[in-house]
Formats: structure tokens, C-alpha cells, sequence
């Protein structure tokens, strides 16, 4: 590398997170699942699920012995293997059947060696192998042998997976009542789809007295646990009052929480369901409908549920002029992001605002970006950094993330890198999140991004710049190096590219030249300008790579034609001088990859 050629560590992949309207949106959770059966045209009751093909694995609990890496616990852990230990033996297994060196044959042997020592998971694990020919050849009567000797130690999968061989006649002779003896086990330890499987016993009369009570019962407690096919059949009971009291309020709770699936054939069957449920009740039974969904979201974290907004938007309006904080934040969303109605961020503001000063710290953190923008307000740093207080010490991930950014840049509160530091610890620390912070309102339930939950990457990122610089912290590369990786192994750009010039230089790790182009390329393909030019050079000089003119040329090219100002001036100069050393036709090849090129998904 050339002396005047200088890598530096960037605490941003991009705009500030304060010059834009946050892209970080909330969106409404709901327990949608993905791999719901398509539901019959009919309006007969959905058939019972299918076998589990899930594997179980079993932990050794907390590692006895502190300061030791995964590495050093992994490699125990094989010894325990080989010297004979079933749990260790089941967790290898596992390894050859998940991890990178595949091998679903060696998955079996392993698992059949702590099968052999009674260990209930790896007996489930070997019958599941058996169901499904992997590693083994297929044998259902083996695979049922497993199951049933899993199930004899109360292993609830296992019950209810020999009990759909006893339904389907699969390895074992077809018999209703055994199928009803073993769902029923697994139902009792609260397995959702054994619940709903032996509801549909009880629904069709098969190996018990048919009894439409006694499958509502089973229904209802698998619809509980967010089950599709449960809450669509106990729709049906209170539809037609089997089992159940007729009741045209419930029929549509339930019907309306079975829209969420993400087929579009099954959202139109189950719509026209809750359409005719609807059509039977008065406005304030609708409304009271609605409240009875919106309770039972909030109790679920899965963000495919899919409803009406403008519906939604109805309800919110009357809980929030009534004083409900949850009702009044879910109304500023709606007109943030126009779900339901237009778009007006000044009623936005309105209704944030009257939820903020309850003390609601999602209204808190939005109030103080609108602040922050200058959206439905006038823009006020000072305003947007009270607002970003409040929701931080109510443990707001994002507000803490922002408050330490603006103390950072001294925005709105006086420039002060210790304080920015303290924010961006607690903003990054991934150990107090879900404890900390619970986002779910009370009527209707909002999430955040998962990569807040998994590693909050800005806050980890600025927080290793933090320490890189030594900035309101003793300056401490290593500590650096490790929230860049934090970071960085979150597909975070701006991290990625910071790891690798701590690799590029040897500054908190061993010097590294691979490993520091490897951590360039990553970020360069999402197309962050530094660690295109970061790779240009590394290109031009060699190191880690070979040297070739042309990719150095095409990546300082990327990354000079979008940089900033004072970054594009120096950009521009490297990528000339290494136009100086090649061909004309260099050049034009050069130049004709950069017209090529497009950002890759984070890897």
C-alpha cells in the first residue's frame, strides 16, 4: 500500500440515521403461518396435521466452566461423544445433519448410538431419519419402533407422531383408538397440533364416540396456541353452534384470525367465512369482534398476519379518544405510513404525541423522529432529543441508539462522546433486550425489525468506532474488533468494512490481509463506498489478493462516483493514478464492469 493511501474506520454505512425519516417501520404482528393447509372449498372441518420432521437436540446447560471459547466446548463435546455421553453423541449428530460437512448417513449412526442408551430425542431424532429416508432407507415400521420408544419416556413429538401412524396405517396396523391414545398423551402436554388432531377425532367419531363439545374443546386450546386449521374449525363450531354455543361474534374472531395465512386461496375462503359471520352482526358486535382479534394479536410475535387497516384504523380511532395510549400510538402509525387511511404526519404527530405524554415509549421515539426530520413538526433537535430521552430510558432500543448519535455529533445536546458511549453500550448490548423492552401494545401489537433484537448493528458499530478512537472510552482496539464483528457477522456494511481495516492494519487482531479483503468484499458488494475503495486498493497494491488494475480501477470508480464531497475529491485521485498505470483497453474494460456492477444482498 502507497503511504498517502489511508483505510479509515467509518461509524456510519451510509445516511446519518437522523437525516432521514426512519426506514426502521413497524409493522402489525399478528401469528400468520406460512405452511398452513389449503382449506377445503367445503365447509367441512380441516383434516389432522401431518408428522413432525423437526429434530431435537438437548443442552448440556450452562458452561460450567467460565472463559471457555465455543471452540474449546465444541471439541469437549466430540470427546464426550467418542468416550460414550448420549447427549453429546445426539448434539453430534445433529452437527453432521445440519452443519457445513453434511452427512445425514454419519447423523444416524450417531444418533443410533445414544438411541441405544435410552436417550429419548435421539430415539425421536432416528425415527424421524427412518420417516424419512434420510441417511437410512426408508422404513416406516423402524421409524414407528423409534417413535413409540421415545413416546414411552412422555416425549410429546414423539406421542403425537405415533399417533398419526396409528391414523394413517403407516408402519403399523391402522388403528383409530391407539392414534387417539397417543394424541391425546401429546395433547396433555399442550402440543398444539396433537390438540387439534384429536379434536378432529372427536370431530369425525374416529376411535372415539363423536362429540362435537369435546372437539370444540380441543380446538379452541390448539387455536390458543396460533394453530391455522384450529382457529378455522373452531370458526366453524361457533358458525353453526356445534359443540358451542352459535355465536356470530366469536365465529368471526376466530375466522378473521385464520385470514392471516399467506395464500391467497386460503385468505379468500376464510374472508368469505368471516364475511357471512359479519354479516350477522350489529356495528357494536363488530366492534367488540374486533376488540376480541386485536387482544388475542398482542399475546403473538409473527409479523405475516394480514388484515383490513382501514378496519383497524376504525377501532384504533375509537380506544384512542377514549385515552388508550396503545390505540392513540397504532393511530400515529396508521397516518405515518397511510395503512388505512391518507397519509398525515401531522395527525401522526397528534396522536404520538397524546400517547408520548402518557409515558408510551414507542410514541416517545417517534415523536422525537418527526422532530428530528422536521415531519409534521417543525424540525427541532433539541424537541427531537427530549422525546429520544424519555423513550431511551424506558429502554427504547432504537432511542437509545439515537440519543447516543446525537451526543455523539452534538445534535440538539452538547457534543459529549462519553455519554454518546454509554448509549450506544446499552443501545448494543443484545443480552437486555426482550428484558428490557417489551414493543407489544395492549390493543394491537407492533414489532421491531429482528435485527434490533439479534444485535442492535448500528449502536454495535458506533460503539466499536467508540473504542477504535477512543472516544468517551479508553481506547481499546480489540474491544473494537469485537463489536465490529458483532456487528459486522449481521450483515452490518459499515462494520464489515471497519473489521476489515482492523485487519488490513493488525489493530485489535493479527494482521491479515485475506481476511481483511474477504470483510471488504462483503461490504463493497452492498455497495458502501468506503469499502469499495478500500478493496480498489487492496486490488492496485496486492495485498491479499492479486493484483489486477482493472478490478482496483472499477471499484475505485464505484465508490468515487457516489462518495461525498471531501471523500470523492482523494477517491477520485487513487482511482486516476491507477488509470495512469493501465492500457486504454484496461480502461475500457474497467469502465465497462462498473456499468455492470449491481449490489449484491448482504452476505
Amino acid at each position: 500500500m502507497t503511504d498517502d493511501t489511508q483505510l479509515q474506520v467509518r461509524a456510519e454505512g451510509g445516511d446519518s440515521p437522523l437525516t432521514r425519516i426512519s426506514t426502521a417501520r413497524l409493522g402489525l404482528i399478528g401469528r400468520g403461518r406460512k405452511d398452513a393447509a389449503v382449506l377445503t372449498a367445503s365447509l367441512e372441518v380441516e383434516s389432522g396435521e401431518p408428522r413432525s420432521s423437526c429434530h431435537l437436540s438437548v443442552s448440556f446447560g450452562d458452561d460450567p466452566v467460565a472463559g471457555r471459547s465455543p471452540r474449546q466446548r465444541h471439541g469437549e463435546i466430540l470427546k464426550d461423544a467418542e468416550n460414550g455421553d448420549p447427549k453429546a453423541q445426539n448434539l453430534k449428530a445433529s452437527g453432521y445433519l445440519w452443519g457445513p460437512g453434511k452427512d445425514l448417513a454419519e447423523a444416524a449412526r450417531w444418533y443410533r448410538k445414544a438411541a441405544d442408551q435410552s436417550l429419548g430425542e435421539a430415539q425421536f431424532n432416528l425415527g424421524v431419519m427412518y420417516d424419512k429416508g434420510e441417511g437410512v432407507p426408508q422404513d416406516y415400521a423402524q421409524a414407528a419402533e423409534w417413535y413409540r420408544k421415545a413416546a414411552d419416556q412422555s416425549l410429546g413429538e414423539a406421542q403425537f407422531n405415533l399417533g398419526v401412524m396409528y391414523d394413517k396405517g403407516e408402519g403399523v396396523p391402522q388403528d383409530y383408538a391407539e392414534a387417539v391414545k397417543w394424541y391425546r398423551e401429546a395433547a396433555d402436554q399442550g402440543l398444539g397440533r396433537a390438540q387439534f388432531n384429536l379434536g378432529v377425532m372427536h370431530d369425525k367419531g374416529k376411535g372415539v364416540t363423536q362429540d362435537h363439545a369435546e372437539a370444540a374443546k380441543w380446538y379452541r386450546k390448539a387455536a390458543d396456541q396460533g394453530l391455522h386449521k384450529a382457529e378455522f374449525n373452531l370458526g366453524l363450531k361457533y358458525t353453526h353452534g356445534q359443540g358451542v354455543a352459535q355465536d356470530y361474534v366469536q365465529a368471526y374472531k376466530w375466522m378473521n384470525l385464520a385470514t392471516c395465512d399467506a395464500d391467497a386461496d386460503v385468505r379468500e375462503k376464510c374472508a368469505a367465512m368471516r364475511d357471512r359471520a359479519a354479516s350477522r352482526l350489529s356495528p357494536t358486535q363488530t366492534v367488540e369482534a374486533q376488540r376480541l382479534v386485536f387482544e388475542f394479536i398482542r399475546e403473538w410475535g409473527d409479523p405475516d398476519f394480514q388484515f383490513d387497516y382501514t378496519e383497524a384504523v376504525r377501532w384504533w380511532r375509537i380506544a384512542a379518544e377514549r385515552g388508550n395510549a396503545d390505540a392513540q400510538c397504532n393511530l400515529g402509525h396508521a397516518y405515518a405510513f397511510g395503512d388505512g387511511v391518507a397519509q398525515d404526519y401531522g395527525e401522526a404527530v397528534y396522536w404520538w404525541r397524546k400517547a408520548a405524554e402518557q409515558g408510551d415509549a414507542g410514541a416517545q421515539f417517534h415523536l422525537g423522529d418527526m422532530c428530528a426530520h422536521g415531519q409534521g413538526a417543525p424540525r427541532d433537535w433539541s424537541e427531537a432529543a427530549r422525546w429520544f430521552r424519555f423513550a431511551a430510558e424506558r429502554s427504547h432500543p432504537f432511542a437509545e441508539y439515537y440519543l447516543g448519535y446525537m451526543y455523539a455529533n452534538g445534535q440538539g445536546v452538547p457534543q459529549d462522546y462519553t455519554e454518546a458511549a454509554r448509549w450506544y453500550r446499552r443501545a448494543a448490548d443484545p443480552g437486555q433486550d426482550r428484558a428490557r423492552f417489551n414493543p407489544i401494545c395492549t390493543q394491537a401489537a407492533f414489532w421491531l425489525p429482528e435485527e434490533v433484537y439479534e444485535g442492535r448493528t448500528d449502536a454495535q458499530n458506533s460503539l466499536g468506532v467508540a473504542y477504535y478512537y477512543g472516544r468517551g472510552v479508553t481506547q481499546d482496539c480489540v474491544e473494537a474488533v469485537r463489536w465490529f464483528r458483532k456487528a459486522a457477522e449481521q450483515r452490518h456494511a459499515a462494520a464489515q468494512n471497519n473489521l476489515g481495516v482492523a485487519y488490513y492494519y493488525g489493530q485489535g487482531v493479527t494482521q491479515e490481509y485475506v481476511e481483511a479483503v474477504r470483510w471488504f468484499r462483503k461490504a463493497a458488494e452492498q455497495g458502501h463506498t468506503a469499502a469499495q475503495h478500500n478493496l480498489g486498493v487492496a486490488y492496485r497494491d496486492g495485498q491479499g489478493i492479486t493484483q489486477d488494475y482493472v478490478l482496483a480501477h472499477m471499484w475505485m470508480n464505484l465508490s468515487a462516483s457516489v462518495s461525498a464531497q471531501g471523500d470523492q475529491q482523494v477517491r477520485t485521485a487513487d482511482r486516476d493514478a491507477v488509470a495512469a498505470m493501465m492500457t486504454t483497453e484496461q480502461i475500457g474494460e474497467a469502465q465497462r464492469l462498473t456499468r455492470a456492477w449491481k449490489p449484491k444482498l448482504p452476505t
